[in-house]
């Protein structure tokens, strides 16, 4: 028998958060008996581990199409969409970072149709006026809360705070964010191998890792480095990640003079080997659903020090701190004050037993899958038996 294909939406061009949450699952999941295919904007060129994605046999679809682009060659309408693509049987695993409005019609579509699995998954939690995304209005973010909650038959959340930001009121799942813990494991040759290749041998590495937005708040940082400049001559930042801040963070190293301190290595397919080679792993950001990049730091050994705007849910060892980023001060003292004796070995175990490793979370999502199936049986439905 086939694997029952199931179409994810709301996955991107990035190596990390989502992306990642979602590869892990993938790679771990039972591939004989479910498959996931992808469905990204038409505009994509490439998508994140894209090659990855169809050597482990799924599909990548540009097929996506906002309404205003229904004059394009090439539009098809959400139910074309899924009537074009009848090897989908399962239904859609949705991704929710911000709310769209297309986005969902892709899932009252599949409801519509009578695909068995209906399953919207909040990945972010979003607040103040950010948590509007798209929505212009607290009315419009609550309708659209709804019309998620009323178009789905499973909700899942990393978090109690992208549950609450995703669902409003509605009934949902934490479904906690997890890694392949043994990738991040601390590796010394490897932290060797990586400051030598870049100069860092004698450097106090931060890092950062993630899109370049203002959810991320990346000029944040630095502020913490021309803060710490004049106590810790040797400190550097490392950036992995893009995104359109990036011009506004060079004006900025520039009007700080921290041209030699600051170090964009935008997207890299390693990051779990610059965590090997980082000294500390900073996170400001203004709102998260989790902060998966924390879990992976913590398996890698890492001290870390994130924004209290965080969840707390990604604090699983005692190496991640949480700090206000009213002022940059706190954060330079923490620096000043870290614990640099701490056998990053041990980072690994830690996480493993906190329950955030990915291969029970696999099982875990093959099992929501099988109950969905079993409620709604392929063959009785839009979704065909293979």
């Amino acid at each position: 028998m086939d694997p029952i294909r199931i179409l994810h939406l709301g996955f991107g061009d990035s190596y990390y958060g989502t992306e990642s949450v979602i590869l892990n699952l993938y790679r771990h999941i039972d591939r004989n008996r479910y498959q996931f295919d992808f469905l990204v904007s038409h505009h994509f060129q490439d998508i994140a581990y894209e090659a990855e994605v169809e050597a482990l046999g799924g599909h990548v679809y540009r097929q996506y199409y906002k309404f205003y682009e229904k004059d394009q060659p090439g539009y098809l309408s959400p139910v074309d969409f899924w009537k074009a693509h009848p090897e989908i049987q399962g239904g859609i695993h949705y991704n929710l970072n911000a709310f769209g409005i297309w986005h969902l019609q892709f899932l009252k579509a599949a409801k519509d149709l009578n695909y068995p699995i209906q399953l919207v998954h909040s990945h972010n939690a979003l607040h103040g006026a950010d948590s509007l995304a798209m929505a212009r209005t607290q009315l419009q973010a609550a309708m659209l809360r709804a019309f998620a909650a009323r178009n789905s038959n499973k909700r899942i959340a990393c978090s109690q705070d992208a549950g609450r930001w995703g669902f409003g009121g509605s009934a949902f799942e934490v479904f906690p964010n997890t890694i392949e813990a043994d990738r991040f494991a601390f590796d010394p040759e490897t932290r060797a191998r990586l400051r030598t290749q870049h100069d860092l041998q004698d450097k106090l590495v931060l890092g950062f890792v993630g899109r370049l937005t203002n959810q991320k708040y990346p000029e944040f940082l630095l502020e913490v480095l021309r803060a710490l400049k004049g106590q810790q001559e040797d400190a550097v930042l490392v950036l992995l990640g893009e995104g359109e801040l990036r011009g506004t963070m060079e004006e900025l190293i520039q009007s700080y003079g921290l041209e030699n301190r600051v170090f964009f290595m935008g997207w890299v397919d390693n990051p779990q080997e610059w965590m090997q080679a980082f000294d500390l792993l900073l996170l400001p950001s203004r709102h998260e659903g989790l902060g998966l990049v924390l879990v992976e730091a913590q398996a890698a050994g890492l001290p870390c020090l994130a924004s209290d705007q965080v969840p707390q849910e990604a604090k699983v060892t005692e190496r991640l701190r949480y700090l206000s980023t009213q002022s940059p001060e706190p954060w330079v003292e923490a620096i000043l004050t870290t614990d640099f004796s701490y056998d990053r070995r041990k980072g690994r175990e830690a996480v493993t037993a906190s329950g955030h490793d990915v291969k029970a979370s696999a099982r875990r999502l093959e099992a929501i899958y099988d109950e969905l199936l079993r409620q709604h049986p392929l063959g009785a439905t839009g979704g065909k038996a293979p």
